[in-house]
């Protein structure tokens, strides 16, 4: 406890000169974790993304800290981490998770209850919502600029970026908005690099997902599942080099990129 109090000050004095100092932020961040002050660990990496969006150590940092909180409330890991992928935030999250309102249950603290028990509070209804899964995204893909993409085929309820996992999920309003997703946006070229667009493989209904939502069982499968290559390595070169977990076939790197119209006859 002492060494996360040690590096807590170190990281603040460091701070305390360079305010907007990336690494002092994310040691800060760390050093509260290990204090259990999640709360205010939330809050530095969130800060921390606000001024650089594309630090994945910090975003899975953020993930894990607002899985711990739900956790301490009660709720499972597994229900904690797909509330807070399909939803986003920490907020909309455990609104989902416990069908009260947020702010409701900041007003209305922790009580027992009372002998003669009042009418109970009907739970509000939340949305049906209708998912898909992004998949195949380089680092340089951002929220807004899939937002941008795929709302032009329907009305976008959430939209949720994974960068460590590279894959995103979106949840529509309607199902016919997933499909025309699927039919108009599976395969085509992002940033370089062909997206993969489709239902997600598992369906996750007490969170809101609608249970006619289709499974991805009738998609075909990507290069990396059945032959266990790297999409990446086969496109525009892997980052994780010797520590990506897929095969690197040295003759078949770029063999899927996707060429420009400069390179066309």
């Amino acid at each position: 406890m002492q060494r996360y109090e040690k590096s807590l000050m170190d990281a603040e004095i460091s701070l305390t000169m360079c305010p907007d100092w990336i690494k002092g932020l994310y040691r800060k961040g760390r050093a509260l974790v290990g204090l259990k002050r999640y709360a205010e660990a939330a809050a530095v990496f969130k800060q921390l993304l606000k001024l650089d969006s594309s630090c994945i150590d910090a975003a899975q940092e953020l993930m894990t800290v607002q899985i711990i909180q739900l956790m301490e409330i009660g709720f499972s890991r597994e229900q904690s981490t797909n509330a807070l992928i399909i939803h986003g935030t920490l907020e909309k999250a455990l609104e989902a998770l416990s069908n009260i309102p947020v702010e409701d249950m900041k007003k209305t603290p922790p009580k027992p209850s009372p002998p003669m028990r009042a009418s109970p509070i009907k739970p509000q209804p939340q949305p049906t919502l209708f998912p898909i899964w992004v998949g195949n995204l380089v680092p340089s893909v951002s929220e807004k600029m899939l937002q941008t993409i795929f709302e032009t085929v329907g009305e976008i309820y959430s939209l949720r970026l994974l960068r460590a996992k590279r894959c995103a999920f979106i949840n529509y309003t309607k199902d016919e908005y997933c499909q025309n997703a699927i039919r108009k946006f599976n395969g085509i070229e992002l940033e370089g690099i062909k997206i993969l667009v489709r239902y997600p493989d598992r369906l996750h209904t007490h969170l809101g997902m609608s249970k006619s939502a289709q499974p991805s069982a009738d998609m075909p499968k990507t290069a990396q599942k059945s032959t266990g290559e790297c999409f990446f390595w086969r496109n525009n070169g892997c980052i994780k080099k010797n520590n990506c977990i897929y095969r690197h076939v040295p003759e078949h790197k770029g063999i899927d990129r996707v060429k420009s119209h400069a390179d066309a006859p």
